[in-house]
C-alpha cells in the first residue's frame, strides 16, 4: 500500500515544503534518499537546493504522512490534491510539477541543463556511491518509449578514443549469463544490417589475428550448431 507525505524543516515544522508520494504506508524511507540525494548529489533543484539550506542552518527534515493505505494509482491522485491545495493557501511548495507522475512531462531549460552539465564535469562517484546506485536500478524496465529516445538520442555520437578504450578497460573480464547470451542472440536474430555496418565490421576483424583457444571455441560452436540444424531435419 502507497501513502502520501510532506515534508517540512524542523525550523519551521508547520510549513510544507514538498509533497510527494511513497510505495509504501510510511514515508521514513522515501525521507532517506530525499537526505542522501541532497547530500550527495550536484542537482540544483529547488527540493535538493531546500534540504541543503536547512540541513547548513543546523535544522533536520520533519516528513508527515498525510495519507496513507492507498493503491499506487491513488496515491498519484491525492498527491496532485494536496499540492494543489497547499499552493492554493500560499505555501512555497519545491515541486517541479503538479504530482501524480514524478517530473514527467517536466523540462530543464537550456541555462539549467547548463548549469547541471557543468556542476557534474569531471566529478567521479565512489565504489560504494556506484555500488549503490546500481542496486536502485536492479529490475528497473525502462518503456519501449524510454528506449527509442534513447536510442535516438544517440544516433550520430561519436565516442572519442579515450571514452572507446575505458568502455573497452571496463568490460574485460566479463562474462555474460547464458541466459543473458541467449536473450542478447534472440535480439539480434532477423536484424538486417546496413551495408555501411557491415563494413565497419569487416575493417574492424581486417588483421585481427585469434588465438588457438578462441578458433577451436568458434569451431566447437559450429559443430554443435551443425548437428542441433541436421538432427532438426531428422
Amino acid at each position: 500500500m502507497a501513502c502520501v507525505y510532506a515534508l517540512s524543516s524542523s525550523l519551521a515544522p508547520d510549513i510544507v515544503r514538498y509533497v510527494g508520494r511513497s510505495k509504501l504506508d510510511t514515508a521514513g524511507n522515501r525521507l532517506g534518499k530525499h537526505l542522501f540525494l541532497a547530500r550527495n548529489s550536484q542537482n540544483l533543484g529547488h527540493k535538493n537546493n531546500w534540504i541543503r539550506s536547512v540541513l547548513k542552518q543546523g535544522g533536520s527534515i520533519v516528513s508527515l504522512v498525510l495519507e496513507s493505505g492507498l493503491s499506487w494509482g491513488e496515491s498519484g491522485q491525492r498527491e496532485i490534491f494536496h499540492i494543489a491545495h497547499y499552493k492554493s493557501v500560499g505555501y512555497d511548495l519545491t515541486n517541479m510539477t503538479d504530482g501524480g507522475d514524478g517530473v514527467i512531462g517536466f523540462i530543464h531549460s537550456v541555462e539549467a541543463r547548463a548549469k547541471m552539465s557543468a556542476a557534474n564535469l569531471g566529478r567521479v562517484h565512489s565504489l560504494e556511491h556506484r555500488a549503490k546506485i546500481r542496486v536502485a536500478q536492479l529490475g528497473n524496465k525502462r518503456s519501449p518509449e524510454t528506449r527509442a529516445k534513447i536510442s535516438a538520442a544517440g544516433l550520430g555520437r561519436v565516442q572519442s578514443p579515450e571514452h572507446r578504450t575505458k568502455i573497452g578497460a571496463g568490460h574485460l573480464g566479463i562474462k555474460p549469463s547464458l541466459e543473458a547470451r541467449a536473450k542478447m542472440s534472440a535480439a539480434g536474430l532477423g536484424k538486417p544490417k546496413s551495408p555501411e555496418h557491415r563494413a565497419k565490421i569487416g575493417a574492424a576483424h581486417k588483421g585481427r589475428v585469434l588465438s588457438p583457444e578462441h578458433r577451436a571455441k568458434i569451431s566447437a560452436t559450429l559443430r554443435n550448431r551443425y548437428r542441433i540444424s541436421t538432427s532438426s531435419l531428422i
